[in-house]
């Protein structure tokens, strides 16, 4: 089972976890406190449907995956409007933000991974760093074309068949 969960979700609510008045020496001063909350009850989601669907199904394999860096866009309007209309206009402070923050989002995946109950069953797959920050391989700011997605599609079947064999 795949299970791909959360991205468009949380990034619709990213313009309310920004907050003004951070620096580009403490990106996380642009994150606002319900930041974490998003994240917190976004891995209680997880957590409460994996352990039904392994309670149900012992013998399942399901891959769970985070997401690559996504590429911030000065018109974007899932990241890269919010971020200018709060005053982080330096694309390099926009991109370092979206690290952390993806950093972040794939931090809480590995980490139910390993949750005792879920990780007989249950593989992270990381995605960070398989589409290259190039518009060329981006179909919006959040999104990857088709080139972009061939790239993440290759990582799925490698997991897959390394699950199966």
């Amino acid at each position: 089972m795949l299970l791909s969960a959360g991205g468009n979700d949380f990034f619709a609510v990213f313009p309310k976890m920004l907050k003004k008045n951070g620096t580009a020496s403490n990106i996380k001063e642009w994150l606002g406190p319900n930041y974490k909350t998003e994240l917190e009850v976004l891995s209680q989601y997880y957590i409460a449907l994996l352990t039904e669907v392994i309670d149900k199904h012992p013998d399942l394999k399901i891959i769970i995956h985070g997401y690559d860096y996504i590429m911030p866009r000065p018109d974007g309007k899932w990241i890269g409007k919010p971020m200018v209309d709060i005053g982080i206009n330096n694309h390099e402070e926009q991109k370092q933000l979206i690290k952390f923050v993806m950093d972040e989002f794939n931090s809480f995946l590995q980490k139910i991974a390993l949750i005792p109950t879920l990780r007989n069953n249950v593989t992270y797959l990381d995605l960070r760093g398989t589409v290259p920050q190039d518009r060329r391989f981006w179909h919006d700011e959040i999104h990857p074309n088709d080139t972009g997605f061939e790239m993440v599609a290759k990582k799925f079947k490698d997991t897959i068949t390394s699950l199966i064999s």
